[in-house]
């Protein structure tokens, strides 16, 4: 069960943090679901590759999720870490943000239970803001 309750729209902050954790979040979700089902049916005596078959759009999901998660925090702490020029840094994370928002927004099914549709029109909404942030670095971003 995940350890996040449902958001409140009004408190919750959609910055790079709060994002991460909720990346953080499904994966761990996924990864015990996918864990419980193949232990579900090894224990009703299906043999490993059936098991593993009998699972298998679940554990693609898993694997989904694990890559998003690990891609993002791993860009999370490289910016953190590695960049030292602060306004390099800004526009890096604001392009970070909008992929972890893109994947909340693509991918919304998966947060079921602690998003909701303010939540989600938040996200949409600063979707928006960072592309109108991100517009003016995109020749930097690419030269």
């Amino acid at each position: 069960e995940s350890p996040l309750q449902q958001l409140d729209a009004s408190t919750f902050r959609l910055d790079s943090g709060n994002l991460l954790t909720l990346m953080r979040d499904r994966a761990a979700r996924f990864a015990h679901k996918l864990a419980k089902a193949f232990q579900e049916r090894t224990a009703k005596g299906r043999a490993f590759d059936a098991a593993l078959n009998d699972v298998a759009m679940l554990a693609y999901k898993a694997a989904e999720v694990h890559s998003a998660y690990v891609f993002v925090r791993n860009n999370y702490l490289a910016l953190r870490d590695l960049v030292k020029d602060d306004a390099i840094r800004a526009a890096l994370v604001r392009l970070l943000d909008l992929a972890m928002l893109t994947q909340v927004r693509e991918h919304a099914g998966d947060w079921m239970g602690c998003l909701n549709e303010h939540v989600l029109d938040n996200v949409n909404a600063r979707i928006n803001e960072l592309l109108d942030e991100i517009r003016p670095d995109c020749i930097g971003f690419v030269d």
